[in-house]
């Protein structure tokens, strides 16, 4: 998800400008809730949550991701949670951030 969001923020990048310093670091971050906002994807993010529940609870099992989980132990259960919430074809996270990219 980290890196989805993060080719959303390279697609906007222009080719030979510069980018700003402060809004480049602040792309160093793995808070997908961060990432969301600097890809200029919030308000996309909310209306969809408004009119599509399925991708709401998905985003709510996929938002608090961060570089710790990794290695933290989940359940299977969990993880396949977690997984289908990513990967729905229809209502999944990935499948939205990639009509941005």
């Amino acid at each position: 998800m980290e890196c989805a969001l993060k080719a959303c923020i390279a697609q906007k990048t222009k080719r030979h400008v510069f980018p700003d310093k402060n809004f480049a670091q602040k792309c160093y971050t793995h808070d997908l809730k961060e990432l969301v906002k600097l890809a200029d994807l919030e308000a996309q993010r909310l209306n969809l949550k408004k009119h599509n529940c399925t991708f709401a609870t998905n985003w709510t099992i996929v938002k608090d991701w961060n570089e710790s989980s990794r290695y933290r132990m989940i359940t299977k259960a969990e993880a396949k949670n977690l997984l289908d919430s990513v990967t729905d074809p229809i209502s999944g996270i990935l499948i939205w951030i990639q009509h941005y990219w």
